[in-house]
Formats: structure tokens, sequence, C-alpha cells
């Protein structure tokens, strides 16, 4: 299992860096439901890393859903954070690429103090703000992993609360995403209005 590194995450902070802004997102892949962006500012004068690695954490697709939710609970709601979601007709109408690269936006916008980035994935970001992609940063730097469950337990959250809008499609149990039983409901009732009628998976289903 690989796991957060304080030694590899400080080296990808520029020297001088007081306000460190680090995102990512859950919710790329779901079938329905929103995309949902976190963001989690750090202060490194007051808040040193290493207290951060003193939680444990880990990407939050390596936690159970009660892992997370105790995470949050303890330490992670108390973090300076900000959180985006844009639902499915969002997504339906302006791509899946638009509705990250504009809930990133909003999130430095939201940060304005920030003065360094990292961010999980390979972007190439249009803004003034310095910054570093990171693959698969969840899983190598503490300060990601923070905004990765952040960003998983409130997503998860509004699925759940969303099902109960539409009980026959699982999405409690699921969160959108393509599993069998979400197929299965698919085939006997067809997409309801949280489907992402712009994914293929769905679209297969609509002709």
């Amino acid at each position: 299992m690989v796991l957060p590194n304080l030694k590899l995450e400080t080296s990808l902070i520029p020297s001088g860096t007081r306000y460190l802004l680090a995102i990512d997102e859950v919710g790329r892949g779901p079938w329905a439901g929103p995309v949902t962006v976190a963001g989690c500012l750090f202060d490194l004068q007051s808040f040193p890393l290493s207290r951060l690695y003193r939680y444990h954490l880990r990407d939050s697709k390596l936690l159970t859903a009660r892992q997370r939710r105790t995470l949050v609970a303890r330490h992670l709601a108390q973090l300076n954070h900000f959180l985006v979601s844009k639902d499915n007709r969002f997504i339906d109408t302006h791509g899946l690429s638009s509705a990250l690269t504009l809930s990133i936006a909003e999130i430095i916008n939201h940060f304005s103090v920030a003065d360094f980035l990292l961010i999980d994935g390979n972007y190439r970001l249009p803004v003034p703000l310095r910054y570093r992609s990171v693959i698969a940063g969840d899983r190598s730097c503490a300060t990601i992993a923070a905004a990765s469950i952040l960003a998983k337990v409130h997503r998860d959250t509004l699925m759940t609360d969303l099902a109960k809008l539409y009980p026959q499609y699982g999405f409690d149990r699921h969160k959108g995403y393509g599993t069998q039983l979400h197929q299965q409901a698919l085939v006997q009732f067809g997409p309801c209005p949280l489907h992402r009628l712009s994914c293929k998976p769905v679209q297969d289903f609509l002709r």
C-alpha cells in the first residue's frame, strides 16, 4: 500500500510558501449524481504538516465508509475547507471537464490568499497561482488525501439523501457508480432525473 510521505510532500512545496491549498475531486466515473471537488487551505506557519500525518490519512478509496466518516468527524471537519459540487444536469450541459475546471476555479477564488496549490491528477490550469499536479497525489500527499476524504464523505452523503427520492435505484449503496445493482435498476426502470445522460452506459440504455 502506498502511504503519504511527509518528506515527499514537503519537497513539492516551494520555499517561502505560507498558505498551501490542496484540492481533490470525487465522482468522475459515476453514471448518476454530481461531481464534488474539495479544497483544504493550510497556514503552514500555524499548522505544521507533521500534525496532519498523525491522523494516518489515506486515499479515500483505501478507507472504509466508517473510517472516512470518523476521520471527518474527529479531525478533518475542523480544517479550513470548501466544497463545490456540480450536478448531473451541469455535467450533461457543459461536460465533465468543464464541471471540474470551474469547480477548481471556484475553490481557488474562495481561498484567494493561497500562494501554492497541490492538486491530484494531471491538470494544466489557466490560473496565476503557482501549482503542482501530482498523479495519485491522494496516495502520496496527506493534504490531498484530506481533500479526497472530505469530497468523498460529502458526495456520499448527498447520494444517500438523494436515494430517498429514487429508492428503486439503490443510490445509497452504490453512490451512482456502475455496479451490477445499478445496471439492473436501469434495465428495469430506465434513467431517472439524477442520471448523467451524457454518460455512455446511460446512453446505451436510452437506445
